[in-house]
């Protein structure tokens, strides 16, 4: 399909609406260059799922995909003969990217049955927006960090006849989109699962491979993306905007002519001893570090899944805002410790430049 040394990223097959044939593009679009085809390395095939009642979290009743080789060891066990169907049957529809293990966005149509909706994830439960369109008979996996996508088919009834799946994937956000060789099913009756060991089909607990080693919460969103979300909204929605609130109304408006009395007096007046910081200053400090202390670990956390991930980094309008809000928070926080005296002539702009990056932290 793609060399191996092609980083895999956030690239989207599903440029175009529509159903069918016409959900798939045909030309070139944003930075992907106009479909060719994938050749054998893009393959699909159609298995067996899990009973439900059984097995409820996932295509074979796993919440993340074990390692290659056991993935592979129940694709096999769970295979259905030739280019056959069960009618009625709830199946699992494969779509290996490629031979050399390179991750991908996939977006599938079925002439007839319907896919399940767990989300663009193709998590369990769905986490994420909606993944299918036209009654099932389209969908889209925005989840790059699996090279394999196994993703629960309900098949027609009997008299349905042939379905064909075609699926256009992307492995790089500037790579060309490929074009699978499209799937002919024919239905078959008579057909009956294969006995699987009650363990559903899970991966053994040492996991490895593709999933196993990302701390996933068993439901195809990464836990680190759980603490980066949870510690952005902390920050960004609760401490940054109490703390403003506190400069704003909890510091006392100055009466007039209380800075000319001051001064006027102060040459005959003994310097009082140091005042303690006001309580709404107080409060102003330690709500904006710990907002700035929440931001910080959020980032870590999105870091720290790109990393596991090789995903690139600012490649998306969420990550860019992101970026600039660190920045602006960080500036906030930063003249904060450099606040001048009262009376200081840089007083003026500084107070400027904290009220504006303040404001724009939270804009």
């Amino acid at each position: 399909m793609l060399a191996g040394a092609v980083a895999p990223s956030f690239a989207h097959p599903h440029y175009v609406g529509g159903c069918g044939s016409r959900a798939h593009p045909t030309s070139a679009r944003g930075a992907h260059g106009a479909p060719i085809d994938g050749g054998d390395s893009i393959a699909m095939s159609l298995h067996w799922a899990m009973p439900e009642a059984e097995c409820a979290s996932g295509p074979f009743g796993i919440g993340q995909q074990p390692s290659p080789a056991r993935l592979a060891a129940l694709l096999s066990s769970l295979s259905l003969p030739g280019a056959s169907y069960a009618p009625s049957s709830r199946l699992v529809l494969a779509l290996a990217c490629g031979e050399d293990g390179v991750p991908c966005e996939v977006l599938v149509t079925a002439s007839s049955g319907a896919f399940e909706e767990h989300g663009v994830w193709n998590s369990e439960p769905a986490l994420s927006s909606r993944g299918t369109k036209c009654d099932g008979r389209r969908i889209v996996v925005s989840r790059s960090d699996v090279s394999t996508h196994l993703l629960l088919w309900r098949a027609p009834p009997e008299d349905n006849g042939a379905v064909v799946f075609n699926a256009t994937v992307s492995a790089g956000e500037s790579s060309r989109f490929l074009r699978a060789a499209p799937l002919a099913a024919f239905p078959a009756a008579g057909l009956a699962p294969p006995l699987v060991p009650p363990s559903c089909g899970a991966a053994p607990a040492e996991g490895g491979g593709e999933g196993g080693d990302r701390g996933e919460k068993g439901d195809g969103v990464p836990t680190v993306l759980w603490l980066h979300a949870a510690a952005s909204l902390l920050s960004f929605l609760i401490l940054f905007p109490i703390a403003a609130l506190c400069a704003r109304y909890g510091r006392p408006s100055p009466q007039p002519g209380c800075t000319a009395a001051t001064s006027a007096t102060s040459a005959s007046t003994p310097a009082a001893p140091p005042r303690r910081k006001p309580a709404w200053l107080v409060s102003h400090a330690g709500l904006a570090a710990g907002g700035g202390v929440l931001a910080l670990a959020g980032l870590a956390a999105v870091e720290l899944h790109k990393l596991r991930g090789s995903h690139p980094h600012l490649a998306s309008p969420h990550a860019r805002w992101g970026a600039a809000g660190l920045a602006l928070a960080a500036a906030q926080l930063c003249s904060g410790l450099l606040r001048p005296a009262p009376v200081a002539s840089s007083r003026r702009a500084w107070r400027l430049f904290h009220l504006s990056c303040g404001a724009g932290c939270l804009a």
